[in-house]
């Protein structure tokens, strides 16, 4: 990725709503070998074991109306980021981690950022708004070092 220098013993994390698999880069800047520390996989339940409530009504005189449906693999992918967060910040107060790099979705960003501690967020050097989680290792390092 352009402008991103990852040195020796940085940590790559890359997660999403359902992931999350921490590197760390046992080459250099110029030669990445990331090599794999911890993976973490929520388990998928399908949603209508999440919730099983009915959208919600209310009415007003003679006027119906539905409120809006829960959505349970939203909220589920929510929790599992801010888990994710914790586990990150537990591993920057251990001093197992210097430098990291952090890859997610968009989205899945936006929400870590919120379950971050500053601490944490200073050890950050670099975000990558990409889903590399489900890509193979090899795949990971390549595109981080272009």
């Amino acid at each position: 990725m352009d402008g991103i220098v990852i040195a020796r013993h940085s940590w790559i994390v890359t997660c999403d709503g359902a992931k999350m698999l921490v590197l760390r880069n046992d080459g250099d800047a110029q030669a990445l070998n990331l090599t794999v520390q911890h993976t973490e996989t929520r388990p998928t339940t399908p949603t209508r074991e999440l919730g099983t409530d009915q959208p919600g009504r209310f009415g007003m005189g003679t006027v119906r109306s539905a409120t809006e449906e829960t959505d349970w693999q939203e909220q589920a992918e929510a929790e599992f980021l801010a888990h994710v967060a914790r586990h990150l910040d537990t591993m920057v107060q251990a001093g197992t981690v210097g430098r990291m790099v952090l890859a997610a979705p968009p989205r899945a960003l936006g929400i870590l950022r919120k379950h971050l501690t500053p601490a944490t967020r200073d050890v950050i050097v670099a975000e990558v708004a990409k889903d590399l989680t489900n890509l193979p290792v090899p795949d990971i390092q390549q595109l981080l070092a272009a």
